[in-house]
């Protein structure tokens, strides 16, 4: 009778061992979870006539691939979403008075695609990042840099343009530096 208890307690235990290494990581799962949440917060929601997309998963390298990206997209039942220019990325800047919408930096559109015209850099400096809280610069609560449309290029001026919500800045990103960055994409579209 022992010996048919013990077999019958080493048939229980025995399956508990080997299911232990089944037991699925749920920490990536939960993870996963929450940042996809955290992206899609904002989807759709509109701000002054222009409804914005969630934020790429991943960074896109190279503004030519983020323009592409909108292009096909396909999000909230609309398709028809592109690439913000820096003036529609500036209406999504909070507590960084310079560079929001209207703000003494001169970096806009119009700006950005006139080789001649020239930023008074002092006026565009980075809001202070140490006293920051993340997505403190961003309506959308972004803590992410992202791309703008790229400006009318010329012979002469080839520079590709985005906004870094974790400073409150207008980037520049000159020739050969397209690709370099791991910068995040939020679409836009105008609102029916």
């Amino acid at each position: 009778m022992k010996k048919i208890k013990f077999i019958f307690c080493i048939c229980l235990i025995i399956p508990l061992f080997l299911s232990c290494d089944a037991v699925p990581n749920y920490a990536d799962e939960i993870r996963d979870t929450y940042e996809k949440a955290k992206r899609d917060k904002f989807a759709g929601i509109v701000i002054d006539g222009k409804m914005w997309s969630a934020v790429s998963e991943k960074p896109i390298p190279g503004n030519a691939k983020s323009v592409d990206y909108c292009k096909y997209l396909t999000e909230s039942g609309y398709y028809d979403w592109r690439l913000p220019t820096v003036d529609e990325l500036r209406t999504l800047l909070r507590n960084c008075p310079n560079n929001e919408t209207g703000g003494v930096c001169d970096r806009t559109d119009e700006c950005l695609s006139d080789a001649g015209c020239k930023s008074n850099a002092e006026n565009c400096l980075c809001c202070d990042e140490k006293e920051s809280v993340e997505g403190i610069f961003s309506k959308l609560e972004d803590n992410v840099i992202l791309w703008s449309s790229l400006p009318l290029l010329t012979e002469s001026y080839t520079n590709t343009w985005s906004v870094d919500f974790r400073q409150g800045c207008i980037v520049s990103h000159g020739p050969g530096m397209h690709g370099a960055y791991g910068i995040y994409v939020r679409c836009v579209r105008d609102a029916d």
